[in-house]
């Protein structure tokens, strides 16, 4: 791990967000990843990545994703103030399991951590700089009800 984080940029990949932070977790590398971000290095992440940036990973679900590892813990590095849905076609169209769209989901999701949720498709992308989130693309934003 030193190795990587000797690099001026770490890039967390997609995959399954469930494991990738299960694997964060059992090998005790938030805090080296946070402390790394806080002296001005750059965190990229994409998909499942991304998420992992974010306060938590409940959103995880609405990509798809399943709890397969038993995950209990869900909290993420939580280096932005927000949670994250990557993979966005339609936010309307509804999960047949749950029978309510991504955006109520994601609008249950932000009432309950108090966090607005990003609903990003393939197209767009949230950066962080110098402490300022940018958007680029047209990410759907749901804000909590307290906020809105």
């Amino acid at each position: 791990m030193q190795t990587l984080l000797d690099k001026p940029l770490v890039h967390l990949s997609g995959g399954d967000t469930y494991r990738f932070l299960r694997g964060l977790h059992s090998r005790n590398q938030q805090q080296k990843l946070k402390s790394y971000a806080a002296s001005g290095h750059l965190l990229v992440g994409v998909s499942a990545g991304a998420m992992l940036l974010t306060a938590n990973i409940e959103t995880a679900v609405l990509c798809g994703d399943s709890n397969t590892v038993g995950l209990e813990n869900l909290k993420a590095l939580g280096l932005a103030d927000l949670l994250f849905v990557p993979h966005v076609v339609n936010s309307q169209s509804r999960d047949q399991s749950h029978g309510l769209s991504q955006k109520q989901r994601a609008k249950q999701l932000a009432k309950r951590h108090g966090l607005p949720v990003y609903l990003c498709s393939d197209e767009d992308a949230l950066a962080i700089i110098d402490g300022y989130l940018h958007c680029f693309g047209a990410p759907e934003i749901i804000l909590p009800e307290a906020i809105a």
